[in-house]
């Protein structure tokens, strides 16, 4: 299905790719994400036919979710900020149109070849990942304040609450005592450049093969303990491909870090995750692909806690 283009969206890929550029296709994004997406096939200044992909993080086209962690600006400044880091391999970012006066927060970005992740049976793409992920975790964290968000105390307390209204069944009152006891722990470590939404379906095995990964949706880029993006990378895996997930990280990571201390600190952001995703939005419910029982991590995440005190 052609997506029919407005003169504000034309005149904005004009001013990136020269006004003599052509649209010759633009059609729906074959990929979900929290943003609607639209796939461009133009023709530039130079003659050149490229595949470009336009994500409009605006609120009239964003999926239903909490609007106190959204800012429109935070995708289109994290590509800017890690854009240049060495080593990341992001989609390389083509431009963007930011005018608060008309809600337009366009990103415009290079087409990625490729399939997600979660698609992926062979363990190197996973370990790839998880190379990648340690690289993004060398980095300084983005100063304090917009548009960046906070993995801090503040951003953890304001979880169960929701959880225990929208999930009134989930028995959470039960793990109560041990999330005050994750998010005590997870607010007391360094924090780092986390992804904040670092799940299989958000990350790109590029083609062909060996050709490297390519993480999407920086919606959520702030600062915060590296193990939340580690435990969303691993959620629902086999438990051998999880561990091997773990040890490629830590390897690449090149500290002295005790395997017993970080199996504690994922069971603590596994909590957390569980706990956030049960308090998401009310009738909220997942792409098939993507669903898990969270209740069901919640609990075990908060038994096995309980099991270590």
């Amino acid at each position: 299905m052609t997506t029919v283009l407005d003169s504000g969206l034309r005149a904005a890929i004009e001013r990136v790719f020269g006004a003599a550029c052509d649209v010759l296709d633009a059609r729906p994004h074959a990929l979900q994400s929290s943003c609607a997406l639209t796939e461009i096939r133009l023709r530039d200044s130079g003659g050149e036919e490229r595949q470009v992909v336009l994500k409009d993080l605006s609120a009239r086209s964003r999926h239903p979710g909490p609007e106190s962690l959204y800012d429109p600006r935070r995708e289109i400044e994290a590509y800017r900020r890690l854009c240049s880091a060495p080593g990341l391999g992001l989609a390389r970012l083509l431009g963007a149109e930011v005018d608060p006066d008309h809600d337009r927060y366009w990103l415009l970005i290079e087409h990625v070849e490729g399939v997600p992740l979660w698609q992926s049976g062979d363990p190197a793409d996973w370990r790839e990942v998880a190379h990648w992920l340690a690289g993004l975790h060398e980095l300084d964290p983005p100063p304090a304040g917009p548009p960046w968000l906070r993995y801090d105390t503040g951003h953890y307390e304001r979880w169960l609450p929701r959880a225990l209204a929208l999930a009134p069944d989930a028995g959470l009152a039960a793990i109560e005592r041990a999330h005050a006891v994750a998010i005590e722990r997870l607010a007391a470590e360094d924090s780092v450049t986390v992804h904040g939404d670092f799940y299989p379906s958000n990350v790109i095995v590029r083609a062909p093969r060996g050709s490297g990964v390519c993480p999407l949706d920086l919606e959520l880029l702030g600062a915060g303990p590296a193990v939340l993006d580690l435990a969303a990378l691993i959620a629902g895996l086999p438990a051998s491909l999880a561990a091997a997930v773990v040890d490629a990280y830590a390897r690449r990571r090149g500290r002295s870090l005790r395997r017993e201390r970080l199996e504690q600190l994922l069971l603590c952001a596994r909590l957390h995750l569980a706990v956030r995703w049960l308090g998401w939005m009310p009738g909220w419910r997942a792409p098939a692909h993507q669903r898990f029982d969270w209740i069901a991590e919640a609990h075990a995440a908060a038994a096995a806690l309980e099991g270590l005190r």
